[in-house]
């Protein structure tokens, strides 16, 4: 053999071992047999590839070599179209109007989300472990490359899969088991975490019992499928389970976000399918994938400046909001929750003190809120008449606050629902006492529309200590049960969910009782709420002692659950399958409990004067306008909600002018003869009650700067407008709800005179508004 040849078989041997001439004196040795994913053994007993048997296919490379330049970034790009397809199809199913430039937007985002994972798949695997991943899928390889004739091999390969995935799903089973008993079986929320933790090694130490039972059995089969059929078995099994599982939980898992993983998921089982099946390279992928990311990161900069690409982008994807997200926290340099250029508003980039978040401090020559301005809006002082209402009869009366979660107004039939007959008790209850038509909650989510309610401002004109969720007030909060009980007042609350078990949350200021009922039960929950407070509610029996008018006024809060998500389908009363129509089966079933609460309270019985409201922390959406669940915009379905006041001396009537749920504080203060403090931000209804009407156009604001990714919403309803500013993507909507009730048209182009005003308005009430740093 010549120098030359011999040179070239010596270096291709370095590419593969198996290439190394045998010298022409020497029979060739026998090869040692291959292992069952197509290794033999070296003379030092390691493992190397070496050829499949004819038919099998091409060689993996060799160890060590690393895989082609350019595999990972083709099977990382491969992965982000796979991922936008899924974002671009699932905005067709929503309500959203589909958008060019938010098509664009998603197709940048996951393409610069692709050349991340490449350059970071590229770093591990040239720093950590050189080689190690092209070990990893050549070995995938060669294990999808076994015929059903290696039956030794292919055995022990398939039983590893199947025990693999059999303790998997043991394990999750096991934890969710534990997770379910340690939840019904404790009320303490110190307990839960410590408790499951404990529980943890027996359910891990049960998952690999279980895949170890598997692998036994599965060994004493006679015949056992391939790998790749056991694979293809398993993930078609999967797919089916999913299927089902969105069929059967569509809503609790669009409630929890889950579809958010959707497309992740897609870009990383698509992106490792592609480097383990064809493994090819690419010409220059350095230069190409920063070419790749600089074209991206145009095509998401110009995409972002249309307003009709960042809604898109927000509201009518799973995921694409959450990579906003991330790019938006790398852009908010000063670290004050706010980003800069060119995600963000933030006008003062390096100063933490100066963002559109920050509270306004009027006359110090500076604009904190980047509004323009260096003013305020100040609160409106409670005029004379307002401030303090005691009955004809001099005597304090009982106030009851009845509140129901997620109970949409334009889904009772005192407020015009016909499609199902979802509140016949309360219709006729309802018609004893004033309702009004447009009421407005502060807040989409339940605690901070709550902790709105108490102290008689929008959440985040409240002073808070950010401690987690939810937080506590400030020393210098006064809630509505502290007022009471210092007006000679006693305090109860009913409570049913599980927010309120939360023994940290000093909402419970100022309440002698304070107890979350229904204790994680899943269903019918009205009853536990009417029972534990009946004797609240009911007038004395005759021989009682002592009397309605010998005992102390009281406060009673009543919060029912049932018509929150999940809902529940009663056997009592069929509206239909869909999850609407559940809902309103819900709404069925809450209503009854709800009217005997009030029935029991305007009992003629009672000899002390009574006042009761009803009402709502927010409502519910149903995609009307995107696929974010209920705690997460500020459109009219979702806080649109029931408010009625009845009782002593009110005259039954309805009310058409927009209110806020936020007046309940002031209202039940001045009933109990406490004038409203100086702090309030809200209007007493009170002379609406003595037969007044509120201002026509009186300003109902409204913000949501708790939910993710899209947070720092802020609303302003006046008249027949509502105004919508989402701070983190920078879109204003504007829309006629007089007109358009469901909220589908748009104005904001239209250059309405109106819509300065609003513009301005708002602003001015963001400047009284501070989010914790903690929250932004």
């Amino acid at each position: 053999m010549g120098s030359a040849d011999g040179l070239a078989l010596h270096a291709l041997a370095l590419y593969h071992p198996r290439l190394m001439p045998v010298p022409p004196d020497e029979p060739p040795a026998d090869p040692p047999a291959r292992d069952a994913l197509g290794t033999r053994p070296d003379e030092a007993g390691r493992h190397d590839r070496a050829s499949p048997p004819a038919g099998e296919g091409l060689a993996p490379p060799a160890v060590g070599v690393g895989s082609p330049p350019g595999a990972w970034l083709r099977a990382w790009l491969v992965g982000g179209l796979a991922a936008t397809t899924v974002e671009l199809a699932a905005s067709l199913d929503g309500e959203v109007p589909f958008s060019a430039s938010g098509a664009l937007l998603v197709l940048g985002l996951f393409t610069l989300a692709a050349v991340l994972c490449a350059a970071v798949t590229a770093v591990l695997e040239a720093l950590v472990a050189p080689g190690g991943l092209d070990r990893v899928s050549a070995s995938a390889r060669g294990a999808l490359a076994l015929r059903a004739d290696e039956e030794t091999r292919a055995r022990r390969v398939s039983g590893r899969i199947l025990s693999s995935a059999v303790a998997t799903v043991a394990l999750v089973f096991d934890v969710a088991l534990a997770v379910a008993l340690v939840v019904r079986t404790t009320r303490s929320d110190t307990w839960v975490p410590l408790a499951s933790g404990l529980l943890a090694l027996p359910a891990v130490g049960g998952a690999l019992l279980v895949g170890l039972a598997v692998r036994r059995a599965f060994d004493t089969l006679p015949r056992v499928p391939t790998p790749r059929v056991l694979l293809a078995s398993l993930a078609l099994a999967a797919l089916l389970l999913s299927a089902l599982l969105v069929a059967t939980h569509h809503e609790t898992l669009s409630h929890l976000g889950a579809y958010a993983l959707c497309a992740p998921t897609a870009l990383v089982l698509v992106a490792l399918a592609v480097f383990v099946r064809a493994p090819r390279g690419l010409r220059r992928p350095a230069p190409l994938g920063l070419a790749l990311a600089v074209l991206a990161a145009a095509t998401v900069v110009l995409s972002w400046r249309q307003p009709s690409a960042r809604a898109f982008a927000g509201r009518a994807t799973w995921s694409t909001g959450y990579l906003v997200a991330g790019l938006q926290s790398l852009s908010d340099l000063d670290r004050d929750g706010v980003a800069s250029f060119p995600f963000g508003g933030d006008c003062a980039p390096l100063d933490a003190t100066r963002n559109p978040l920050a509270r306004e401090l009027p006359g110090n020559g500076v604009d904190e809120n980047c509004d323009g301005t260096d003013s305020v809006v100040e609160a409106s002082p409670a005029r004379a008449a307002e401030s303090a209402f005691v009955p004809l009869s001099g005597v304090a009366p009982d106030l009851f606050l009845i509140t129901v979660d997620a109970l949409r107004a334009d889904h009772l039939g005192f407020m015009g629902y016909r499609t199902h007959p979802t509140s016949p008790d309360l219709d006729a209850v309802a018609e004893r006492g004033i309702v009004f038509e447009r009421a407005y909650s502060q807040d989409s989510g339940t605690g901070p529309s709550l902790w709105s309610l108490m102290v008689g401002k929008t959440p985040f004109q409240v002073e808070l200590v950010a401690e987690g969720f939810p937080p506590n007030y400030a020393e210098s909060e006064t809630t509505l049960a502290e007022h009471l009980k210092a007006a000679g007042y006693t305090t109860h609350a009913r409570l049913c969910g599980s927010l309120f078990a939360n023994v940290a949350w000093n909402l419970r200021r100022g309440f002698d009782e304070f107890d979350e009922v229904c204790h994680r039960r899943p269903r019918d929950l009205g009853p536990f709420v009417l029972e534990s407070a009946r004797a609240l509610l009911a007038p004395p029996a005759d021989d009682a002692a002592p009397g309605d008018l010998e005992r102390a006024p009281r406060f009673v809060w009543l919060h029912f659950f049932d018509p929150h998500h999940p809902y529940v389908d009663h056997e009592a009363v069929r509206f239909g399958e869909q999850s609407i129509d559940l809902y309103d089966e819900e709404i069925h079933h809450v209503q009854a409990f709800v009217a005997e609460a009030l029935r029991l309270v305007l009992d003629p019985a009672h000899t002390r004067p009574r006042y009761a409201v009803l009402s709502a922390d927010h409502g519910e959406n149903f995609g009307e306008h995107g696929r974010d669940p209920h705690a997460r915009t500020l459109y009219r379905e979702v806080t649109h909600v029931p408010l009625v006041f009845l009782g002593s001396d009110v005259l039954p009537r309805r009310v058409p002018e927009p209110v806020a749920t936020g007046d309940v504080f002031p209202t039940l203060l001045n009933l109990a003869g406490v004038p409203t403090p100086s702090s309030a931000t809200m209007e007493s209804l009170l002379p609406t009650l003595l037969g007044g009407s509120p201002a026509p156009d009186r300003p109902i604001f409204q913000e949501n700067s708790w939910s993710r990714p899209t947070h720092h919403v802020k609303a302003l309803i006046r008249g027949r407008y509502h105004l919508i500013r989402d701070l983190t993507t920078d879109t204003v909507e504007l829309y006629d709800m007089l007109a358009d009730p469901r909220e589908r048209n748009n104005l904001v182009d239209d250059e309405l005179p109106e819509q300065r005003q609003l513009m301005q308005t708002l602003e001015t009430f963001i400047g009284t508004t501070n989010v914790p740093e903690a929250y932004r």
